[in-house]
């Protein structure tokens, strides 16, 4: 599985809210684990 959301992250320059809901992606245990880093993101 690839995930889009680190290469998406490295274009944003504003505060972006992103929609995460129940579809098997987001609830896989790679995409969990990346979320605390995303979060530190600034």
């Amino acid at each position: 599985m690839k995930l889009f959301m680190p290469y998406y992250l490295d274009e944003i320059s504003k505060p972006t809210v992103a929609v995460v809901d129940n579809a098997s992606i987001h609830t896989s245990k790679k995409f969990q684990e990346m979320i605390p880093k995303w979060e530190k993101k600034d």
